[in-house]
């Protein structure tokens, strides 16, 4: 495989994932200009995860008829066309359609994305592959929230948008340019890899079980930690921010590197030991006692994340024939428990505390880690 594939897919990952997070410090401001309320604003961004959860096996689909290249394109075109309608927008309908088209072009990009390296890297390789690309999002979602905060600051709300809209025209004509069809892409239909026949498959399932549980995980902390945090150590924003932000730098440099660990020692091995660490890395929450330890814990959390992901994505390539529809059904588990997550958590918490909402999740992490481990193979 050239550079120039993993190089592309890598640039739209990273735009793709830094667009969702300059709308972070932008649009709730937005919203609060135009006195939206906060059930409206909850709307908006419920409108993201719900749009790439409807359209990612569709789109998957379409991968394995049209070609990577055309889905590609289309989410660098669908990114630019809701970056710029953030831009323009002054009300609820226009911000909501805003932040769902937004959705559509994550999930083209992504489907795209992940099916193109698949088709271009050899099965002994491709867990470090995928695992560039998967960093390459830890890195945009880093770098987009202070981004779109400090552009917005100096240029006013719309400035990172239309400068978002501008890069995706640029990657997409790029794209369509520089980027060959892969040989080993071929029409497909549905019906050659049913949704039932699919999840029949144990690598398949397992890999879709271990995204949807490691993205719920990850729901429960992403809402409930800072006010848990905030509470027991009196960390401000800035300091939980910094504790998120570690995490995310530990996802993202631990993508390629366990995602070679798995192509040299086996994808259920990774994964399986990567859940138990995950099972003990959680409840750490729990037992901090100053902001060091929190960071310290924080900084596990992104390596218990990202180990078992690192093996779960080439384990579901290598188990579904359509590159597409493999890389869909890995994108919906993950859509799925990040929307479960805080509507689990917040209905767990309503009635007890965040020790209820923890230990029994390490406790699936733990089982679903021996699962794994069981009858190892390649």
């Amino acid at each position: 495989m050239g550079r120039a594939p993993l190089l592309l897919a890598c640039s739209a990952v990273f735009l793709d994932a830094a667009g969702y997070g300059i709308v972070v410090p932008t649009v709730p401001l937005r919203a609060s200009e135009l006195h939206l309320s906060s059930a409206l604003l909850g709307l908006i961004f419920a409108a993201y995860p719900l749009v790439y959860l409807l359209v990612t096996l569709p789109l998957g689909v379409l991968c394995d008829r049209w070609g990577r290249k055309p889905l590609l394109v289309l989410g660098m075109l669908v990114l630019a066309v809701s970056s710029l309608s953030f831009s323009l927008s002054s009300s609820f309908p226009q911000l909501f359609v805003s932040r769902g088209t937004q959705g559509m072009a994550a999930a083209s990009t992504w489907v795209a994305s992940l099916a193109l390296l698949t088709d271009l890297t050899p099965s002994c390789r491709r867990g470090r592959t995928l695992g560039w690309v998967t960093a390459s999002m830890g890195l945009g979602a880093i770098a987009g929230p202070p981004l779109g905060g400090w552009m917005a600051e100096a240029g006013g709300y719309p400035a990172p948008f239309r400068l978002w809209a501008l890069l995706s025209l640029l990657l997409a004509l790029l794209s369509l340019t520089v980027l060959r069809e892969p040989p080993h892409s071929r029409p497909s239909s549905f019906r050659s890899s049913s949704f039932l026949g699919v999840l029949r498959n144990p690598d398949a399932l397992l890999s879709c079980l271990v995204a949807l549980l490691i993205w719920m995980g990850f729901g429960f902390l992403e809402p409930f930690a800072p006010s848990y945090l905030s509470s027991h150590l009196g960390l401000g924003q800035g300091e939980i921010g910094t504790m998120f932000g570690l995490a995310a730098l530990f996802l993202a440099t631990s993508r390629p590197l366990f995602g070679s660990a798995s192509d040299r020692f086996g994808r259920r091995r990774v994964m399986g030991w990567g859940m138990l660490f995950c099972s003990a890395s959680f409840p750490a929450v729990l037992f901090v006692g100053s902001p060091w330890q929190a960071a310290a814990v924080f900084c596990l959390l992104g390596l218990a994340i990202g180990i078992p992901l690192s093996s779960a994505l080439p384990l579901i390539t290598e188990a579904v024939p359509e590159a597409g529809t493999a890389s869909a059904l890995f994108l919906m588990a993950y859509s799925l428990g990040h929307a479960v997550g805080p509507l689990v958590g917040g209905a767990v918490l309503s009635t007890g505390g965040f020790a209820l909402l923890l230990f029994p999740y390490s406790l699936l992490s733990l089982l679903l880690g021996v699962l794994s481990l069981r009858g190892l193979r390649r």
